[in-house]
């Protein structure tokens, strides 16, 4: 619920503020308004912690982010890495910022996370090609392109999964928006055995009405059991 969310730094005004323009950000792109409400707190916390990232309190906040659980650990990572890129303090963070690359991110090698100006960047490019006056060749050819975007920044789901989405995976029950996605799982270590789990999960009108225009767009000899056939 958008109505949840709390703002709670007035002592730093600036920041405060900068916070409100993220969460609307947010919010604009598709995120659920539960989902904010969690990563605004997370960063809101830290925050007030290190009393807005302050060069003296740099061992506060790396016993408070050490004693998160690993999965809030990595959600406090993220948003505090897209706030650093979002707002520039006045004073030096790479003691904060050296703590947050202290912290692995996966198994793997952890992903560089792109400066939010980028994203915000592709975000206004994508709509304005789809939203925008263009031809109706020029918004089919990415439209793909503005779907995995719109739906994957609210359920996240590999490349793979997005690309087998079937042709009617959206529905509409009890004045509720959904979709299924399959979701493939390989069994022990035999990439011939996988085993495909059907998710249904909650989208919004936003989603809903663009996958329904996309198919109305396409071509019948462009069309079939999958969403994105071509």
């Amino acid at each position: 619920d958008v109505k949840s969310i709390t703002f709670e730094l007035s002592q730093y005004s600036d920041v405060n503020t900068a916070i409100k323009c993220l969460t609307i950000i947010f919010l604009e792109k598709g995120f659920t308004g539960s989902h904010v409400d969690v990563v605004i707190r997370l960063l809101q916390r830290a925050i007030k912690v290190s009393n807005c990232f302050a060069e003296d309190m740099v061992e506060e906040f790396e016993e408070f982010i050490f004693s998160q659980a690993d999965f809030t650990k990595k959600r406090l990572v993220t948003i505090i890495q897209l706030f650093f890129n979002f707002y520039e303090f006045e004073h030096v963070i790479d003691d904060y910022i050296d703590i947050l690359n202290m912290i692995p991110m996966s198994e793997n090698n952890v992903r560089k996370i792109p400066d939010y100006k980028s994203i915000i960047r592709f975000d206004e490019t994508i709509k304005s090609i789809i939203l925008g006056e263009n031809k109706h060749d020029i918004q089919l050819k990415y439209y793909p392109l503005f779907l995995w975007w719109i739906i994957t920044g609210i359920i996240p789901m590999r490349a793979s999964e997005f690309c087998e989405l079937k042709y009617d995976c959206n529905f509409i029950d009890k004045e509720r928006y959904w979709i299924k996605v399959s979701r493939n799982k390989v069994k022990q270590t035999s990439t011939d055995n996988q085993i495909v789990r059907v998710d249904v999960q909650e989208t919004n009108k936003f989603i809903y009405s663009f996958i329904e225009r996309y198919k109305s767009m396409l071509k019948s000899e462009h069309k079939s059991e999958y969403l994105i056939s071509w």
